[in-house]
């Protein structure tokens, strides 16, 4: 069975708020003066955040590498979930981005954030809602899988996912259709 899956406003599928342990683990944190300053994960490369991609990648040295980084299946509709496997098992974290392919570029359009479990909820949000939206420091080993959910707003067209917090940026193709 497929992970419920949450919007950028944290509205699942199921019509239900869903709040992550990591969620309530930041809100306790906060609560009593503990989160520390600053990012709590290493980011790849600068994060965009423009709207409409139009600054370009999230991660410029980011290339396709389908032996590092599949995708199934490698054509989803709006809102589909999808599964991420890592045939090489290379170490990485829960943060990825999705980039659109225009004129021969790729732009960034959402962050996403994967879900290691059958269980747990995938979650996007656009980048200019992030206001500064770092993932939470998790690592993550092995050949997966880790589930992503396509925006339900995504426009038809070729796509990449890549990742946000690995130590290097490496990506797989997706198209996204109608």
């Amino acid at each position: 069975m497929a992970p419920p899956v949450t919007d950028d406003h944290g509205q699942s599928d199921r019509g239900a708020t869903i709040v992550t342990g990591v969620q309530r683990l930041a809100a306790g944190l906060i609560a009593v003066g503990l989160l520390a300053v600053g990012p709590l994960a290493a980011c790849a490369g600068e994060e965009n955040d423009d709207a409409d991609g139009t600054a370009g990648p999230y991660d410029a040295a980011a290339e396709l590498r389908p032996d590092l980084m599949t995708v199934d299946p490698e054509e989803a509709r709006p809102g589909e979930v999808v599964t991420l496997r890592f045939p090489e098992q290379t170490r990485r974290g829960i943060g990825f981005v999705l980039e659109a392919e225009v004129d021969d570029a790729w732009e960034l359009r959402y962050l996403l954030t994967a879900a290691e479990d059958a269980g747990a909820s995938p979650s996007w949000r656009r980048p200019a809602t992030s206001d500064g939206h770092r993932w939470p420091d998790v690592e993550v080993d092995g050949p997966g899988p880790n589930w992503i959910q396509i925006p339900h707003v995504a426009d038809p067209g070729s796509y990449r996912v890549c990742t946000a917090d690995a130590e290097e940026a490496f990506c797989a193709a997706i198209e996204v259709t109608g």
